[in-house]
């Protein structure tokens, strides 16, 4: 690979891991443009407190970003959500335990060999403060005082984070696999994996970050058979984040092996960004699901119309890909 081309997958990696894996601080409820709560009809709660909150759900967030699709693309199916924890209602607030790495970067080497991270437990208050989207979901058929009981352990055995993403190693673990050892501990039985994208662009970046996992678990897996409790936005509509989550389901259906990266990114100094047509195409997916309200739109409908016009069609991510 050529000198720029390393120091541009030095960049990237590097904000991966910082945007991946960073916090914020806690945030009001009053913030936030959605707060669902699923259990009271529809019902909004204004503080934390009011939460149906319980010990042993699982909660999930969406960073909603160009850099957060990057990594939806590695594993061969979408899934919604990119992150996963687990509730803990404790004497002195409401928690989430959560495998979490930190960035430690030195650029002659793939950022990957540097982090370093272990279970850690946040507040939810600042859990919620994070990316685009969250959702709380319940598995009531299982034992959650299990799923509890086993993420406070793996928070008190201070297990490491796994930085490569590999469910081969026990001894480590990344959020998505922790959260999956805690459903299994409670009588789910085996999550499935979803396999690695075959695609040669994203191999190569895969292959010199040393990300060689031949499947991953993603959060949909770890959401099968749980029912949605909460959401929260402090960005979006309740149908834009529907709207959101479909635009990259088509998106990523349309990155088959033959599309390179550079058909859907550019590349920034801060990372990867998506090209014009396609952050102007989420744009207007977002202005129609505003507009629309609760009636919905086609976000396909748009994408086909889009997705189908000479100037995309020379950048490569064409209508016809993926059908």
């Amino acid at each position: 690979m050529p000198p720029d081309g390393v120091a541009r997958l030095h960049r990237l990696t590097a904000v991966i891991a910082l945007l991946l894996l960073s916090g914020c601080a806690s945030v009001e409820l009053a913030d936030f443009r959605t707060v669902q709560v699923r259990a009271d009809g529809n019902t909004a709660a204004g503080s934390i407190s009011e939460l149906p909150v319980r010990s042993g759900q699982v909660v999930v967030s969406e960073s909603g970003s160009s850099l957060s699709f990057l990594m939806d693309l590695m594993a061969s199916e979408y899934s919604p959500y990119g992150h996963a924890g687990i509730l803990s209602v404790e004497d002195d607030g409401v928690f989430v335990y959560e495998a979490f790495g930190f960035l430690n970067v030195r650029f002659w080497e793939p950022p990957t060999r540097r982090l370093r991270g272990k279970i850690r437990r946040v507040s939810l208050a600042s859990f919620l403060g994070r990316g685009t989207a969250t959702a709380i979901f319940e598995h009531a058929a299982l034992n959650l005082d299990a799923i509890e009981a086993f993420a406070r352990s793996a928070y008190e055995q201070g297990i490491p984070f796994d930085g490569l993403f590999d469910y081969r190693t026990p001894d480590r673990v990344y959020c998505n696999e922790f959260v999956a050892l805690a459903l299994q501990q409670a009588g789910q039985d085996a999550i499935p994996l979803t396999p690695r994208t075959e695609n040669d662009s994203l191999n190569q970046v895969m292959t010199w970050l040393g990300v060689d996992a031949p499947a991953f678990l993603l959060p949909s897996a770890l959401l099968d058979g749980a029912t949605e409790v909460a959401r929260f936005s402090k960005r979006y509509s309740s149908q834009q984040i529907e709207a959101h989550f479909a635009f990259e389901r088509d998106l990523h259906r349309r990155f088959t092996r033959e599309q390179k990266l550079g058909n859907i990114f550019r590349w920034t100094r801060t990372g990867p960004r998506y090209r014009p047509h396609i952050a102007d195409l989420h744009t207007s997916v977002m202005d129609a699901a505003n507009a629309a309200g609760d009636e919905g739109i086609s976000v396909q409908q748009i994408m086909q119309s889009e997705l189908s016009t000479p100037a995309v069609l020379a950048n490569g991510v064409s209508a016809a890909a993926g059908q």
